[in-house]
């Protein structure tokens, strides 16, 4: 069996490079850098251009894409079952949209990998999600600001969660936020864009968003 020894106790120093963030379903043009080179993001670029997003390719690993205008009707379910990742859009979507349905995510089967905590985070944000055999069933009619408590620290419902948080005017408190590198990415994403966050790098999460 393969191990690593580490002997501690040293400061540690250096620089690491942080890929850019796998999600964005914004109304404004953007432009991310360091984008991962994988098949989950080619799809998930895909996804987005089925809805009507324009989607282009200005460097090596930088995307602009821009999603003002995007019919959630049109979203290519094909492609939503194929990448687990698409489950993301629940929130960012909610944001945007009062109704809509959306394919049971597929991709890879890592464990059970339940998503309770996603829905339980949708939930308390006012956000309704039924699911038959194939879809899963959106109402976010009623979507609001909550202080929340996520079940478990888990990095896709917290940042289901800060993408809805980020597009309803007023604050969203989330505690029990995972506190990844790549959720601290997306935080400062969603800064750029207009919100205002504290709490980036903690389990606790204040989020102003904006419509």
């Amino acid at each position: 069996m393969d191990y690593f020894v580490i002997n501690g106790g040293k400061k540690l120093s250096g620089e690491i490079e942080v890929r850019g963030s796998k999600n964005a379903a914004a109304k404004e043009p953007c432009v991310i850098s360091n984008v991962p080179l994988i098949e989950d993001i080619y799809r998930l670029l895909e996804i987005i251009e089925s809805m009507g997003a324009e989607v282009e390719w200005v460097g090596e690993r930088k995307v602009k894409i821009t999603a003002k205008d995007i019919d959630v009707e049109k979203i290519d379910y094909e492609l939503v079952k194929k990448i687990r990742l698409s489950v993301l859009l629940l929130g960012s979507l909610s944001a945007r949209f009062e109704k809509f349905e959306l394919a049971n995510p597929g991709g890879c089967k890592i464990g059970k990998r339940p998503l309770g905590t996603h829905f339980h985070a949708l939930e308390e944000l006012g956000v309704n999600v039924t699911q038959d055999e194939k879809f899963y069933l959106v109402d976010a009619s009623e979507r609001k600001n909550a202080k929340i408590i996520l079940r478990e620290f888990s990095v896709t419902a917290t940042e289901i969660a800060m993408m809805l948080a980020a597009g309803m005017p007023g604050k969203t408190v989330i505690k029990i936020a995972a506190a990844e590198p790549h959720v601290e990415d997306l935080g400062k994403f969603l800064i750029r864009m207009g919100a205002k966050i504290k709490g980036l790098g903690t389990h606790t999460l204040e989020i102003e968003g904006t419509r």
